[in-house]
């Protein structure tokens, strides 16, 4: 899907980002480090091809436990 909504907004300025996915919630009966790594594995491939269709594109990725502030400081780049 998002390699859709890529093509249809490729150089869209108008379009800041897209949210991958908003307070993602990766199953609780995961451990936490099993819950950022599928997390941040999953983002890695939905942003890697969405820059192949538009490389300039923002995207906002939101840590796992609902986007909780204390999340963000353990938060790695996507490529």
């Amino acid at each position: 899907v998002w390699e859709e909504v890529s093509v249809r907004y490729r150089g869209d300025v108008a379009r800041l980002g897209f949210d991958l996915i908003n307070e993602p919630a990766p199953p609780r009966s995961w451990s936490e480090d099993r819950r950022r790594k599928e997390w941040w594995d999953f983002a890695s491939v939905i942003t890697r091809r969405i820059r192949q269709v538009d490389p300039l594109r923002t995207v906002v990725f939101e840590p796992i436990n609902g986007a909780s502030v204390r999340e963000f400081r353990r938060l790695e780049s996507l490529p």
